[in-house]
């Protein structure tokens, strides 16, 4: 999903229909790659989001504690 801007996730794959439409009208296996600009002009974007992360570290340095929040249009999470 790098790069993918959300779009890529299994809510949005207009480019999977695509893909099968044309490779099923060629009767044959096909590879469609996207250019920057088409990626970018379209598509579903997901809105930004605030992440906060904290750790903890006991004595010798191993990770004991992790504590994460997010926050979104929406959505508010909260891990530990």
């Amino acid at each position: 999903m790098g790069g993918g801007y959300g779009r890529r996730s299994a809510l949005h794959h207009q480019f999977v229909d695509d893909t099968l439409l044309v490779s099923r009208e060629l009767k044959r296996p096909i590879k469609v790659v996207w250019s920057r600009e088409d990626d970018m002009e379209s598509g579903l974007f997901r809105p930004e989001t605030a992440q906060f992360m904290r750790g903890g570290f006991d004595g010798r340095g191993k990770l004991v504690a992790v504590h994460h929040r997010d926050s979104g249009p929406g959505n508010f999470t909260d891990h530990e």
